[in-house]
């Protein structure tokens, strides 16, 4: 269920959602969102705002349209940057060693239509069954 809000001033709740859309689709940084969606820096405060209260994650889960028939576990890796070695500012990069180099790998279960429905990232020397367990719903 989608967390109550209460909702001000609806026309700039809409044009708020629909600059985080155009955001999405165009994969701009947020500095450049054009000027009719308003200030980009209250656009991203509200963004991690409703992240906080996890409004986000409730609406996809709420339209989310999952196909129940068959689920199965797809994985793919993702080789890291030489400089990502050693970088110890940030904590749970999720990366290892594998015979291809240093790798996230990310694991994911999907539906009958592939459409995904959860996901997990993990060091690139993991098997893919080793996240089965987590991964189911």
């Amino acid at each position: 269920m989608i967390p109550k809000i209460h909702i001000k001033n609806e026309k700039k709740t809409r044009i708020f959602i629909e600059a985080v859309h155009y955001l999405s689709r165009t994969g701009y940084q947020v500095r450049l969102l054009p000027k009719e969606y308003g200030n980009y820096f209250s656009i991203y405060q509200r963004f991690l705002y409703w992240k906080k209260l996890g409004i986000w994650e409730s609406m996809f889960k709420f339209f989310q349209e999952i196909d129940p028939k068959y689920f199965m576990i797809d994985g793919s890796i993702i080789r890291a940057n030489q400089c990502a070695a050693g970088y110890n500012k940030c904590g749970g990069e999720d990366l290892g060693r594998s015979c291809g180099g240093f790798s996230t790998k990310i694991h994911a279960l999907v539906d009958a239509l592939g459409n995904p429905v959860k996901f997990l990232l993990s060091p690139g020397n993991d098997h893919d069954i080793t996240q089965a367990e987590e991964l189911r719903l």
